[in-house]
């Protein structure tokens, strides 16, 4: 999947993202930005992302609602791509179009907020931010991450803010990436066309999916196959047990050469084999039955298991030990001993 990274000279900042516009999220509260991240004698810098519409925004908010300090800022944007919008001047007349490319804003302020939101520049390349003029101001807030920030002196009065397209080969791209971080974050997933569901939880206990996948043809419908995923094991529960009777097994040697329903069965296996162990060399499985049942998991019958479990196992190289409650005393099955 082709995923963006944007940096701000050097400083890697991940967008806001949000189902709403740009101009919404900037919001007016007491007379300026409602962005909680303003900051006295700041200027503060954020890219937002509208998810509903793609649409990649470069927002400014300078100093601090009410309790800021007086001060004044010209600040110049080149480099944007001839599709940017200027979505919003904090005040009216202060930020004027120089190009198709070049934005100015001439700013001051009272007490209160002052910025700029110039949207629709998610085709750019390098987009240049020159503070041409100034007072009262001593940073540059960056804000990287949710509320995690970084800051540049305004002796640096040229920043450079770079896109680079990267081809992620990974099922999952987090944005941002997993860390320690000062405040708490919004985590922004992507994922490939492979990846159907995503499952995460926010306690830091694994997530768990559970989920039918096949119902009978009653009315209404039973379901008898479901699947469990912790992130540490995969379950299967199948109710249809009957067509794994040892009538059924059709003495195959290939994966290719099995039924539909021994490929099934093959893929049960596979799926809740332990990769780490299997691809070590170990792959040893148990079978557990119910010995007092008509069916017997090690029997040999017509409506036994035992052929058709050594033969899918003989397929796909595992090792099966078959155990019932008879083999056991009492026939409990009360402890194992597995090497």
């Amino acid at each position: 999947m082709i995923v963006n990274k944007y940096f701000l000279n050097g400083i890697q900042m991940y967008p806001i993202k949000k189902e709403q516009t740009a101009d919404i999220y900037y919001g007016y509260a007491n007379g300026g930005s409602s962005v909680n991240l303003q900051e006295d004698k700041k200027i503060l810098i954020y890219l937002f992302e509208n998810i509903n519409t793609g649409k990649l925004s470069l927002n400014f908010v300078i100093n601090k609602t009410v309790t800021g300090t007086i001060g004044t800022a010209n600040i110049t944007v080149s480099g944007l791509p001839v599709s940017n919008i200027l979505l919003l001047s904090d005040d009216s007349g202060e930020v004027v179009k120089i190009n198709d490319t070049t934005i100015n804003g001439n700013f001051s302020w009272s007490t209160n907020t002052d910025g700029m939101i110039i949207d629709n520049i998610q085709e750019f390349n390098e987009i240049t931010i020159n503070l041409n003029t100034f007072t009262t101001i001593d940073k540059w807030k960056i804000n990287t991450s949710g509320g995690d920030c970084s800051y540049i002196s305004v002796d640096t009065n040229i920043l450079k803010l770079t896109k680079i397209q990267e081809n992620y080969s990974g099922n999952l791209y987090l944005e941002p990436t997993p860390g320690v971080y000062k405040t708490d974050q919004t985590i922004n997933i992507k994922k490939n066309t492979t990846v159907k569901n995503v499952i995460y939880t926010t306690d830091g206990k694994a997530p768990t999916l559970a989920k039918y996948i096949a119902y009978d043809n009653l009315s209404p419908s039973n379901p008898f196959i479901a699947v469990v995923q912790d992130g540490k094991g995969n379950v299967v529960f199948d109710g249809g047990f009957p067509k794994f009777y040892n009538n059924q097994w059709g003495n195959w040697t290939t994966y290719s050469s099995l039924s539909d329903t021994f490929k099934y069965f093959a893929n049960v296996l596979n799926f809740i084999a332990n990769p780490a162990k299997v691809s070590a060399g170990n792959k040893k499985i148990l079978f557990l039955g119910d010995g007092t049942a008509s069916y017997l998991i090690n029997g040999t019958g017509e409506a036994d298991f035992k052929k058709s479990i050594n033969g899918i196992c003989s397929v796909l190289g595992f090792i099966p030990t078959i155990m019932q409650s008879n083999n056991f005393a009492n026939n409990i099955i009360d402890y194992l001993i597995l090497h």
